[in-house]
């Protein structure tokens, strides 16, 4: 098994504790990465990234506008529901480990948070230290199967743990 992932993280200033950290992105479109700060989000179905910070990664809206669509309608904090469309190819470097070939969503017209979610912690095992101010991200010896388009995160999780043949 790898070493985890290692992240420092600080908590916002709200009060609930949310764990906040970097990453370095960095997309098809870019020859190096590029520091952009994200929130830890267990409740989150997809990794989301504001149009600023896509900016800021040196995309378009001509080009965003043209990305193709997710198969779900989301929910985002104000109530809005929204289709996320997405870019594909990214890669996440944390300090010596990189995470390849992620997603990052994002929809124009709703402020948008970047949050870090299921879509990519569903590979991994989570250990949030708040003592410590590390996020542990461990790689699974199995990633979850999709079952009728969901993460199957807690079958897997229940098959691991009781031997049991689903």
């Amino acid at each position: 098994m790898k070493e985890p992932i290692v992240i420092d993280f600080d908590s916002d200033e709200s009060g609930y504790g949310r764990v906040l950290f970097n990453a370095l992105v960095s997309t098809s479109n870019l020859r190096n990465f590029r520091d952009v700060k994200f929130k830890l989000d267990t409740g989150a179905d997809m990794t989301t990234i504001s149009i600023t910070d896509l900016h800021n990664l040196g995309y378009t809206d001509e080009y965003l506008q043209s990305r193709p669509f997710s198969n779900t309608t989301v929910i985002v904090a104000d109530g809005t529901k929204v289709k996320l469309q997405y870019i594909t190819n990214v890669s996440l470097k944390f300090k010596d480990r990189e995470i390849q070939n992620a997603k990052l969503h994002f929809a124009f017209g709703t402020k948008m948070s970047n949050l870090f979610g299921n879509d990519i912690l569903k590979m991994f095992h989570v250990n949030i230290d708040r003592d410590k101010s590390l996020l542990k991200l461990t790689e699974t010896e199995t990633p979850p199967k999709l079952i009728d388009g969901e993460i199957a995160i807690q079958i897997y999780n229940l098959h691991k743990k009781h031997k049991q043949n689903f």
